[in-house]
């Protein structure tokens, strides 16, 4: 959902650059390699270069950088209530003096909004279907 998050943000935007993908060496690379290839062969994703690389992070840098991020944000979403951690701040910066310098995107659902994570993911799948997907994973 990530990716496909990432790339319908980038079109919204008129942004069709290419786009370099890494994961990390490990237990779910077969999973990555699936939802990957499925995304790539969806005709509307489709308009951009796209790949998949995988690496440690001795090799990737930003593997390290995603850890963190993947860390802080889980920290966040656990109790969005607490203070955000000094990392946090450092990724993003100014987001709560100015939403419009937001580098990071939280969605958060519970209780009180899970409605409107069914509704993204309705629309999601309406867009699938009229791009012919079957329905079928």
């Amino acid at each position: 959902m990530g990716m496909q998050t990432l790339i319908s943000m980038l079109e919204e935007n008129g942004d069709n650059q290419r786009i370099g993908f890494f994961h990390e060496c490990n237990d779910y690379q077969e999973e990555a390699n699936a939802a990957f290839s499925y995304i790539k062969a969806q005709k509307m994703l489709n308009r951009r270069i796209m790949t998949l690389t995988f690496g440690g992070k001795e090799d990737f840098v930003p593997l390290q950088a995603a850890d963190v991020l993947a860390y802080e944000g889980n920290h966040l979403l656990r109790d969005p209530s607490k203070p955000r951690r000094i990392p946090w701040e450092i990724m993003n910066p100014g987001a709560d003096a100015d939403p419009e310098k937001f580098r990071i995107r939280v969605l958060h659902y519970g209780e009180n909004n899970m409605h409107e994570l069914i509704s993204r993911l309705s629309g999601f799948r309406q867009l699938l279907l009229a791009s012919g997907w079957d329905g079928k994973a």
